[in-house]
């Protein structure tokens, strides 16, 4: 079946047609680097110290700019910057084209723009070769330091940075800023200046409402509260307050001009003057929730908006109570808890200006939460309902790693035979297909939300075909971590343990501490509300998970007192002079590692529960010092100086810039290291069967150097049982390519599981890219993966859709199995030994292990059978006669136990790519 071949054409014509008449976005050229020669590039672009110049290429009939990153060296990125003077203080989004020739050099290409005493962030994965489109919402721009106003960048700069050890270069072309549409997106700067402890929140909310519409294919412009009074919303016809707690009087003065003009609001949660009384709506008060689950979704059944998904998620746990009053306000949304039982408090009004929701828009049901910002919009403003059905077409065909329906198509005609699931994959297809046929025919018609509908039918079927074409692997480490500690489902740690196991997963990573607070019965860290409130959360979920197969690997947090401590316990710290103090003098609420007390407080922290509950692991997290601006506390500086014998004579200078800088890089390493060390040590004491492992930082040695995080070295030390690399990236290439760099940085000495971020603040991966990140880690060698955040954004009905595709299997994890050495000859890969190299410790001693050897494929199948495994001291010598590709050597066999009982497991080497050449003796 071919997509393309469908009979459509007619439709598609009309379609075509229709879609050129969508809004025109006004275009700012940055710069379309159409430079004579190189030398004129470099009149403009200067490297930092020590990188080559730029030099340009042909492209198009124009040229490209050519950024060199010679990674082969120590350098940990490479930086291009220009002067330039712009004003993007409209401006919806930044774009530009990208190529890399070598994606395995490099992990994250990120553009800086310069204003005032700081600058603006974005970033983007690299992971595949050939040309891209980037396009980087302005919302989604990180801060750094202190930038001046949107209206005054000074500079721009270039960063690629380096995932591997390669020369390589990035090619850059036409850098675009895009403005107009008739949306915005008010980010409250004003806020964030009167309530400093606000500032995430407000850019967060906002980031992700900008996110959510982007994704749905609407464009809007992103401007700053402070900019209206200047006119930034002249020839708006929406603008969206995210979360603007505070609005100074003179913004409030020009909204009311605006909506006297006819303009509409959408606002969420916070309702400062004059808010409601421009939307019709009186504020009656803000209200926490009784219970858990008590605003878990807002219903819209009936309100007569067109779109609107019939329910979407939140899980507010405060909301802001209002009733309509003007004449044709009305409530169209309607909190439901848990339980099913509505609740009084409105969740959503609408009335004759604009609409009103009762709290911000939280991570998690990115899909419907995009459907109802686009009905929103699309109601006050019925272009945008176009514009989003537009988008919808063009994308319905990215899907996992794919940007296009054929492309999709010529790999699930590559998968299907000998597929079991060869049938599901051709009726996805094909269903597919026929939806968006009917979305095309509905958008031709100016049928906006029927075209909308029909088209995100279309992905979802397109999306199934995928999930269908993976196959599970046997011998994983398939988790979930757990960011609240208490459980992904409603139903706790008892339905999460269920879910989990029904779904094919044999590991969770509970957050169960902090550095300043517990949520089991610890004796020596303050215990949580939610261990007053719910008991005991590290003895209910091993009690859930064990009974369903479940490992449980307790998850700590080291040294952060942010968000759940209280505020008695982080006084307490800075009291005694156990807080972090930045190179400015600053306190940052992270405990300091040097000090003794923390140290042990820490440490005992950890042991605790290895030594109280039936955990199978102990993972760190925030293994590392805050940034790399701390720690210059007096303590550090007399501790530095005792263990080292080197005097800093001025400080921090010395050892921030001044000669003693690396001694210092160092000792901060060891703070860390020694406490990784000590609790490894000590757990295995206590109970040998217990895996220590620590989720770390992708961009090792930057990690090293900016937050102390030597994870290398521990790796080298043998402290851990399995790393955990926090590869936050959006593509399967990229994760791919890290951790091909990571197992390579380590030279595969223990299994590497990445941790993979479903869920963010800004986005949710929707199944299908999750599973193309999981394929991604599987194509370079990792033994296993975690699925980052078991919430409701990630609960039951998502890992359903990748249950028994992508994750199964009933072999228990390889971070349990026993350990092989894979000695490969350098001269011919063909040729590798098989030595038998110990045993993990184990619940029960182990008497006997007993396999044979295979060549698989990076799926887990079977490719050659190469005999016995070797036992004991003895070794096995092997050739490799498969044809060119990339395999990994597997053991598959069983453990004994002295009581009689075994235990099968499989244990794989790391990737070896055969050639061609290699098959010619």
């Amino acid at each position: 079946m071919a997509v393309a071949n469908r009979r459509v054409r007619p439709t598609l014509l009309a379609w075509l047609v229709a879609a050129r008449l969508c809004a025109g976005l006004e275009t700012i050229v940055i710069d379309a680097f159409d430079y004579a020669d190189s030398a004129a590039a470099r009149q403009v672009w200067t490297p930092a110290a020590e990188l080559p110049q730029v030099t340009v290429a042909g492209r198009d009939g124009g040229r490209a700019l050519c950024l060199p990153c010679p990674f082969s060296g120590d350098m940990p990125r490479s930086l291009y910057h220009r002067d330039i003077k712009l004003d993007l203080s409209l401006a919806a989004r930044i774009e530009f084209d990208l190529c890399v020739d070598k994606p395995e050099a490099i992990g994250q290409f990120t553009i800086y723009l310069i204003s005032g005493n700081g600058c603006y962030r974005g970033s983007v994965d690299v992971g595949e070769t050939g040309w891209r489109r980037v396009r980087i919402n302005k919302a989604s721009f990180a801060v750094e330091r202190t930038p001046g106003s949107w209206d005054r960048i000074t500079g721009i700069r270039f960063s690629p940075w380096k995932a591997g050890a390669i020369d390589a270069t990035c090619m850059v072309d036409n850098l675009e800023a895009k403005s107009g549409g008739d949306i915005a997106i008010i980010i409250g700067a004003y806020s964030v200046r009167k309530m400093p402890t606000e500032a995430q929140a407000v850019r967060g909310c906002a980031g992700r409402i900008a996110a959510l519409l982007d994704g749905a294919g609407v464009m809007a412009r992103i401007i700053e509260d402070e900019d209206i009074p200047r006119g930034a919303l002249d020839g708006i016809k929406v603008a969206i307050l995210p979360y603007n707690p505070r609005l100074s009087e003179s913004t409030a003065e020009a909204i009311k001009r605006f909506v006297k003009g006819g303009g509409k609001l959408i606002t969420f949660y916070d309702l400062p003057a004059p808010l409601p009384e421009l939307l019709g709506i009186r504020l009656v008060k803000w209200s926490a929730r009784e219970r858990d689950g008590q605003f878990l979704e807002v219903d819209f059944s009936g309100c007569g908006v067109a779109g609107m998904p019939p329910r979407m998620r939140q899980d507010s746990g405060c909301i802001f109570e209002v009733e309509p009053v003007a004449r044709n306000a009305r409530v169209i949304g309607q909190w439901v808890a848990a339980d099913g039982r509505t609740q009084k408090p409105p969740a959503v009004v609408l009335s004759d200006t604009g609409a009103f929701m009762a709290h911000t828009l939280l991570p998690g049901d990115a899909a419907r939460q995009g459907q109802f910002l686009v009905a929103l919009v699309a109601h006050f403003y019925p272009s945008a309902g176009q514009d989003a059905a537009n988008a919808a077409i063009e994308r319905a065909g990215e899907v996992g790693p794919f940007f296009d329906t054929l492309t999709l198509e010529r790999y699930i005609r590559g998968r299907a035979p000998g597929h079991p699931r060869a049938h599901d994959m051709q009726a996805a297809m094909d269903k597919a297909a026929k939806r968006l046929a009917e979305s095309k025919a509905h958008y031709a018609a100016r049928r906006w939300p029927e075209a909308l509908a029909a088209a995100d039918a279309a992905r979802e079927q397109f999306a199934e075909a995928y999930l269908a074409a993976q196959r599970p692997v046997q011998g994983e480490w398939r988790a979930v971590s757990n960011h609240t500690g208490t459980g992904g489902e409603p139903g706790g740690w008892e339905e999460s343990a269920r879910v989990l196991a029904e779904c094919g997963f044999n590991a969770v990573l509970p957050d169960m501490a902090w550095g300043g607070v517990a949520h089991y019965k610890s004796d020596v860290l303050p215990q949580s509300d939610t261990f007053r409130t719910h008991g005991d959360q590290l003895a209910q979920c091993v009690a859930a998970c064990h009974k369903h197969g479940i490992q449980v690997h307790a998850w700590k947090l080291c040294w952060n007192l942010e968000w759940v401590t209280s505020r008695e316990f982080v006084e307490q710290m800075r009291a005694a002079g156990r807080l972090q103090v930045t190179d400015t003098g600053e306190t940052r609420e992270w405990l300091c590692p040097s000090h003794p007390a923390n140290f042990k407080l820490e440490t005992e922290a950890m042991l605790e529960m290895v030594r109280n509950y039936d955990v199978d692991g102990l993972m760190f997290d925030a293994i590392r010092y805050g940034d790399s601006h701390v720690c210059f506390c007096d303590g550090c500086r007399e501790r530095f100086q005792r263990d080292t014998a080197r005097k800093a004579a001025v400080w921090p200078p010395d050892v921030t810039q001044g000669p003693l800088r690396q001694a210092y890089r160092d000792w901060r390493c060891e703070q860390i290291t020694r406490l990784v060390r000590a609790v490894s040590r000590g757990a295995h004491a206590i109970k040998p069967h217990v895996r220590i492992s620590a989720a770390v930082f992708h961009n090792y040695p930057n990690c090293r150097d900016e937050v102390g995080q030597d994870w290398v070295a521990w790796v080298k030390e043998g402290l851990l049982d399995f790393v955990i690399p926090m590869n936050g990236a959006t593509s399967g290439g990229a994760v791919q390519n890290m951790v091909k760099g990571q197992i390579d940085l380590i030279d595969g000495r223990i299994p590497v599981c990445p941790s993979l971020f479903v869920t963010l603040e800004s986005r949710v991966l929707t199944p299908d890219q999750s599973a193309a990140q999981i394929v991604g880690a599987r194509q370079a060698g990792a033994d296993g993966f975690n699925l980052f955040d078991h919430s409701p954004a990630m609960s039951a009905p998502y890992l359903r859709r990748l249950a028994g595709r992508v994750i199964g299997g009933d072999l228990p994890p390889a971070t349990d199995a026993p350990v092989f050495a894979f000695a490969w000859d350098e001269a011919d890969p063909r040729e590798v030994t098989v030595s038998p190299a110990g045993t993990r410790d184990m619940r029960k001693p182990v008497s006997s292990v007993i396999g044979r050897i295979e060549l698989q494929d990076l799926e887990g199948r079977a490719v050659a059978q190469l005999g016995p495994a070797p036992t004991a001291d003895r070794s096995q010598p092997l050739r490799l006669a498969a044809g060119p590709g990339d395999y990994r050597l597997a053991v598959i066999g069983q453990v004994g136990f002295a009581d009689k009982t075994t235990m099968p497991f499989v244990v794989r080497s790391r990737i070896v790519t055969l050639t061609e050449r290699q098959d010619i003796k």
